[in-house]
């Protein structure tokens, strides 16, 4: 799955590319709870792993930051949620599934990302390429 940061610069565009790229349910209630809630459930669109790419992640709620620190925050616990059996509240799947998040941006070193995010508390890790 990929998503543009380009495209969500409030929380109500991330919303919004969210619930489109995942096709999240039309309950979906634009909230952080909600979020969470579809992104560890993805019944309806199973996989054996799921890897949310977002390009351009500098510009990622660039007019909201504060929101930033909540939303890295969401897809590291969804990441964590996938990979421990029981913790999702779904008991008909608790398969071990990775649920991974890639931020990338072709304006910035590895080590500007690394800048970025890490004192956001995010666990940061640079993958090179081959």
């Amino acid at each position: 799955m990929s998503i543009n940061g380009i495209y969500m610069s409030t929380e109500s565009d991330m919303h919004d590319e969210f619930s489109e790229k995942w096709d999240f349910p039309s309950y979906y209630g634009r909230s952080w709870d909600a979020m969470y809630e579809c992104l560890t459930d993805l019944s309806w669109v199973p996989a054996e792993a799921y890897v949310l790419e977002i390009s351009h992640s500098s510009q990622l709620l660039s007019r909201q930051q504060h929101s930033l620190e909540v939303l890295l925050g969401v897809l590291s616990s969804a990441g964590k949620a996938w990979t421990t059996p029981g913790s999702r509240g779904w008991p008909i799947d608790e398969r071990r599934v990775p649920f991974h998040t890639v931020l990338r941006d072709p304006e910035l070193t590895d080590s500007d990302l690394v800048g970025l995010y890490s004192p956001l508390g995010v666990p940061v890790s640079v993958l090179s390429t081959v």
